[in-house]
Order: structure tokens, then C-alpha cells, then sequence
């Protein structure tokens, strides 16, 4: 059977039933993106239309779906090559996807005041470019919204825009059982998940082979897979491996929990930042960073963690060749904690909460050295700094 155009699609919305099953492709007509430039209205409530492995293809057309009703499920569906600012918004709606596809689309879902949830959905080399004019490649959640994202696979996007990435959110999202996998950035401060003023909850999910290749601008700092820069993160679950362009996996400047993840061959927020090494007072440092039951396998020479504000760490294995703790505090709560083959350079304050009177070589179970208080180590300041007069930083860098 032939495919049918966007009116088609419209009038059937529109015609008062509950379930629409499409038995064919939804395909934008030459003739009808000045009609739906500004988009077929989603304003039925309590709706789904099942795409029975069908397309709604726009043809690289400025058309676009605006939702704003309650309960509206797409399933089964591929949505591609929507090039309109916010291809799917949502404003003050609930908005639903199961098992759906989005192709070569230049930005994707935009959420505003509303509801979305995505299971076991692909986005796949989806874009967004500096001549868009779109927020992120896939999904932009916005202030006091809300996204609930799991069992998808993000792979082979690109982002070529300075301030975003394939999610970028304002509100709350979670993220779980999902895989981010071979995206790539570039002239952007960020490839994957910019939280910027938000909550984000990711669990259980992987980020491998995502890429941040190069920026041209001189505060663009080069972060693979997570950019928290005033919100809140908690990352449970998940594994980072292979994500060692510049800068590394993750940033944070707000808050940020780490319990039992691993980081494989992967820098985070660690760098070749100005021959090879990180300049702390060129860079901004979040409050407050926790980390438990993780474990950080580093081959880079920079090393694992570094600390300029508040850092509790308990119950993790760390391979790597240094943790710097760098003029604030530094809490170790267990005794589990594990530091081999590396050194403690500390110019702040150590806290042992379960014993302060435990040797810091015996609490690490490891070769250790520390520069800074509670220790009973020989103090060695020289070795606080690198060749050219920076301390070598960590791969855990706030």
C-alpha cells in the first residue's frame, strides 16, 4: 500500500476515535509544510496511535507534532526527518512513546510544563547543527517538567552546537536501563547529557565510545557523557567506558552522587588541559561530591580523583596514579576503601570517620602519601605539583 500524507494523519486524529492502528507511511506531501509549519495539534485526550512499524517521515520539512493533551501514546512508530525547531514539543501534556524510532531528525522532543515517557526507544544519528535553532539533538526537558526515559539506545547522534547535547534539562529526568553508545560532539562544551539546572537520575545505564572531538572556543571545556553544572545528579548502576576525549566523562559544578559505578579507560572531568595538565583556578569547582561502592580503572597519568570542595568516598577500589585533595575536605568513611599503586597528595584537610587514628597507608591498604593535616606521613610539598607547576589532577575532578 502507497504512504498517505500529513492531512490524512490530521483528520484521523481528529476523528474522535481512541486508537488509531496506521496501515501505511505517513509521508509529508510537497505541498503541505506551509499548512503544518506550525504543526498537527495533538489536542484529543486519552489517545494512541499505533504506528504498526510504520514512518512519519517529513521529508527534511519545517512540519512538526505540538501536543497538548493528556495521554497521548505513539507506539510501534518511526518518526524521521523532522527539521523544524522543536519537531515534537509537548507543553503542559503527557506525551508517551513505546517502542519508537527517531531518524535523522535535527533536534527531536522538546518538554515544557509537561510529562514524557520513552520506553525501549532508539535515537539514531539524529542531529543538531549551528544553523538549528533547536535546544538539544533528542530531548530538551524544560524547568518544572518532567522525563522518564528507559530501555532505549542512543547511538550515532551528533551535536555541533557550543551549550548543548543529545539531553538537555532543566527539570527532572530519569534515565534507566538505556545505552549511550558512539555519539559524537563536536565544537560543543558537552556530547551526551547537559544537566543545567535540573535533577537527573541515571541508573543502570552505559555510556561507551561517545566522543567530544575538538572546540574552537576558548571556554569550552570538553565533556564527553555528563555536564552537571548547577543541579543536582545521582548515578547509580552504570558503567563509562572508553570515554576519554579532553576533559573526560563528567563534570560537576552542582551536586553529584556516584554509588557502584565503573569507569573503564575513561577520564572524568580529568584532561590534556594546557600541556597535559589541569589548572585548578582556571576552572570552576561544584560544592559538594559523594561518591560510594565505585570503582575506577584509569590508565591516563593524571590519575583518578582530584578535590577542591567537599569529597566523601567510601567502600571503592581505585587504579590509578593519584587522588589530590586540593585546599578543602576530604571524608573517608569505611574502611574498605582501597587506593592501589597510587599516591595522596593533600594540601586540604582528611577526615577519618571511623578511626582519625588509623595510619593513612594502613586505611588505604595501599602505597599512600599525604601533605595536609591528619596524617602522620612526612610531609613532602615538593611533590604537589607537576613538571611546569600545576598539580597533575585527577580523573574524578571537581
Amino acid at each position: 500500500m502507497g504512504s498517505k500524507n500529513f492531512q490524512y494523519l490530521d483528520e484521523l486524529i481528529h476523528s474522535s476515535a481512541n486508537e488509531i492502528i496506521l496501515d501505511s507511511d505517513i509521508v509529508l506531501d510537497f505541498d503541505e509544510e506551509s499548512e503544518y509549519d506550525d504543526g498537527i495539534k495533538l489536542d484529543v485526550d486519552d489517545l494512541t496511535i499505533d504506528g504498526n512499524g510504520h514512518v512519519i517521515d517529513a521529508k527534511d520539512g519545517l512540519c512538526r507534532l505540538k501536543n497538548h493533551a493528556k495521554n497521548i501514546t505513539f507506539k510501534n512508530l518511526c518518526f524521521k526527518n523532522f527539521k523544524s525547531k522543536f519537531p515534537i514539543s509537548n507543553q503542559s501534556g503527557d506525551l508517551i512513546f513505546e517502542n519508537c524510532r527517531f531518524i535523522h531528525n535535527q533536534g527531536t522532543i522538546y518538554n515544557y510544563f509537561g510529562n514524557i515517557w520513552l520506553k525501549n526507544c532508539c535515537f539514531y544519528r539524529n542531529y543538531l547543527s549551528r544553523s538549528s535553532s533547536g535546544y538539544s539533538v533528542c530531548i530538551y526537558n524544560a524547568k518544572d517538567s518532567k522525563a522518564f526515559v528507559s530501555d532505549s539506545h542512543f547511538y550515532q547522534n551528533e551535536v555541533n552546537y557550543p551549550h548543548y547535547g543529545l539531553i538537555l534539562n532543566d527539570g527532572l529526568i530519569e534515565v534507566k536501563n538505556s545505552i549511550f553508545h558512539e555519539n559524537k560532539g563536536e565544537d560543543c562544551e558537552i556530547c551526551v547529557i547537559f544537566n543545567r539546572k535540573g535533577e537527573l537520575l541515571v541508573d543502570n545505564c552505559k555510556f561507551k565510545d561517545n566522543k567530544n572531538v575538538y572546540c574552537s572556543y576558548d571556554f569550552a571545556e570538553l565533556i564527553v557523557s555528563i555536564l552537571n553544572e548547577a543541579g543536582k545528579v545521582s548515578l547509580s548502576n552504570s558503567t563509562f567506558e572508553n570515554e576519554n576525549r579532553i576533559l573526560g566523562s563528567i563534570k560537576n559544578m552542582g551536586i553529584c552522587r556516584i554509588i557502584d559505578c565503573k569507569f573503564k579507560d575513561s577520564l572524568i572531568y580529568n584532561s590534556q588541559w594546557y600541556s597535559s595538565v589541569s589548572r585548578p583556578d582556571e576552572l570552576d569547582f561544584g560544592p559538594y561530591l559523594e561518591v560510594e561502592d565505585s570503582s575506577f580503572a584509569n590508565k591516563y597519568d593524571e590519575g583518578v580523583i582530584a578535590n577542591s570542595g567537599l569529597c566523601k568516598i567510601a567502600s571503592c577500589n581505585i587504579d590509578g596514579r593519584s587522588y589530590l585533595n586540593n585546599d578543602d575536605v576530604l571524608f573517608i568513611d569505611e574502611k574498605d576503601f582501597n587506593l592501589l599503586k597510587d599516591n595522596i597528595i593533600n594540601s586540604g584537610e582528611i577526615v577519618f570517620d571511623y578511626d582519625r587514628d588509623v595510619p593513612i597507608y594502613e586505611s588505604f591498604k595501599g602505597h599512600g602519601k599525604s601533605n595536609g593535616t591528619n596524617s602522620n606521613l612526612e610531609d613532602d610539598l615538593d611533590n604537589d605539583k607537576s613538571d611546569d607547576g600545576y598539580p597533575p589532577l585527577g580523573a574524578l575532578f571537581r
